[in-house]
């Protein structure tokens, strides 16, 4: 894409410094600036170009104090048209394209979820939540920031937007022993059917579930699906144990029995290259660093997610070795999910310009 000499005019015309601040972007000098933002990004779709070319060239035919207002800029994966002092067209924005936060259950998700909506609302930007519903749920809604327990892509309307997409993941392990204690200590109404009459009389424990997990699993597994025979929280606990790949499926993929575990993880595997922001949460705030890289509205100077959801020190479960290499056996591939997030994650970061 070549701007015209016009154009050129429009970038010297405009505060370049406050704009690469406003974008998330960092440049040595203006001429690197100006290389940036007129030379063709090898990510550029074909239609994208196609768009960009054409607004350049009805750009050409307009005047100089025309083309001062409107200019091209790319920002990540994006094309921009953006106006000046006009920032509707940022990612998140009424006009730019959507964000959408997986939030993967007892991930770090909470803290990311709810920081993300604190910052977002102030700036004028929506912020939709919702959680599970499938591919059933499918809202017309495709502008602004969209939160909750939702698949890769969120609904059929918000995918075709192709939305900056962030997610964290935890060890495979460690996020199912802190779902467990999660929903022991919950006071949630819709947690209240797990294993209470157990708990009010003296309690289960996570190597008990995990023993009468691994009892259903070995006779039938078709017993542990949605519509199989085993109780409703040994079903619970099993889409849990594959819930990584289920969210990094799609939404289309949540709660699909037709979806086979292994055609579940190759989709998985293929839509965690394509995420834009990639957490693991133990480096958790290093997904900072990624998002201000797309987000104008996360304050450059904040350094650190505040925490929510934890769970009590005193309350977290001690498996014995033999319900850990159980729970390590049933999540190996879950885990090579997790490994690959932890390389993205140090990619992502590095390559953070904000």
């Amino acid at each position: 894409m070549i701007l015209a000499s016009s154009a050129v005019a429009a970038l010297n015309f405009l505060d370049l410094d406050g704009l690469q601040y406003g974008l998330g972007l960092g440049f040595k000098d203006k001429e690197q600036r100006l290389r940036w933002f007129t030379s063709p990004h090898p990510q550029e779709s074909a239609q994208a170009q196609a768009q960009a070319h054409t607004k350049t060239s009805q750009r050409d035919l307009d005047s100089s104090s025309s083309v001062q207002k409107s200019i091209s800029l790319r920002v990540g994966n994006c094309i921009l048209a953006l106006n000046q002092g006009d920032g509707d067209y940022l990612p998140g924005h009424s006009r730019g394209r959507p964000v959408q936060f997986l939030h993967i259950p007892k991930a770090g998700g909470t803290s990311v979820q709810k920081y993300v909506k604190e910052m977002a609302e102030p700036a004028n930007i929506r912020v939709w939540w919702h959680d599970g519903g499938g591919s059933a749920y499918n809202p017309p809604m495709n502008k602004g920031v969209f939160v909750g327990h939702r698949g890769f892509g969120y609904s059929q309307t918000l995918a075709v937007e192709n939305p900056i997409t962030i997610v964290v993941l935890r060890d495979p392990v460690d996020r199912m022993i802190s779902w467990f204690d999660y929903i022991l200590q919950s006071e949630e109404p819709m947690f209240r059917r797990f294993w209470r009459s157990e708990i009010r009389g003296g309690g289960i424990t996570l190597d008990q579930v995990v023993e009468s997990y691994d009892l259903v699993l070995r006779e039938d597994p078709n017993k542990l699906l949605p519509s199989g025979s085993a109780s409703f929280e040994l079903k619970a606990f099993h889409r849990v144990l594959r819930a990584q790949r289920a969210f990094l499926c799609g939404y289309d993929c949540m709660g699909m029995e037709s979806v086979d575990d292994q055609q579940m993880l190759r989709r998985a595997a293929e839509n965690l290259e394509k995420i834009d922001c990639v957490g693991v949460l133990e480096n958790l705030d290093d997904l900072l660093l990624q998002m201000k890289t797309y987000l104008d509205f996360i304050p450059r100077e904040v350094t650190s997610f505040p925490h929510y959801n934890e769970v009590r020190r005193g309350d977290k479960s001690n498996p014995t070795r033999d319900t850990l290499l159980k729970l390590k056996s049933y999540v190996k591939e879950e885990q090579l999910l997790y490994q690959r997030a932890r390389e993205l994650s140090f990619q992502r970061t590095a390559q953070a310009n904000f």
